[in-house]
């Protein structure tokens, strides 16, 4: 994955990191409304037993795609706020050995 580089030239560090955790919430509420999606017997058994099975595995399969995005942009997120950590950790020194 390719991780974005915090610069004065870039996106605000804030912005860009609301941004991906407001993206990973939406994943987390899509996921749960995911969940009533699930797919009932009921709804499929006048087709088939395999019917009902495919459909279990694509709705397992839809999930875990939104799982895997989340977990992306939560990395994302990671990644932007340890750069600003990292950025005020050099400040905090060059400001002290200054001093």
């Amino acid at each position: 994955m390719i991780y974005p580089t915090i610069h004065s030239n870039g996106t605000d560090p804030e912005v860009l990191l609301k941004n991906y955790l407001d993206a990973a919430a939406a994943c987390r509420e899509a996921l749960d409304l995911l969940e009533a999606c699930a797919p009932n017997a009921r709804d499929h058994y006048v087709q088939s037993t395999e019917v009902m099975i495919t459909a279990s595995a694509e709705h397992t399969i839809r999930v875990q795609k939104l799982i895997s995005i989340k977990v992306e942009l939560n990395a994302l997120a990671e990644h932007v706020q340890q750069q600003v950590d990292n950025r005020e950790e050099q400040r905090r020194s060059h400001l002290a050995s200054r001093t």
